[in-house]
């Protein structure tokens, strides 16, 4: 598959995603209102860290993506 096709399917299925909102998960949180809780496993993977532990304390998320 050459790198324009696949370019192009992969922004295709982000459009189809997005304008479903079945797919595209739940409404984004509007200001004011509380963050949803997020679950995180341990890199050991024995256990899960959630928000809500550090509900209080300042948290920073970095969400990163290796393509």
């Amino acid at each position: 598959m050459t790198r324009a096709r696949l370019l192009a399917l992969l922004m295709a299925a982000t459009c189809l995603v997005f304008a479903n909102p079945s797919i595209a998960g739940p409404a984004q949180t509007q200001v004011g209102e509380p963050f949803p809780d997020l679950v995180f496993p341990t890199v050991d993977g024995e256990s899960a860290v959630r928000l809500s532990d550090h509900q209080g304390k300042r948290v920073l998320l970095i969400e990163f993506a290796s393509w």
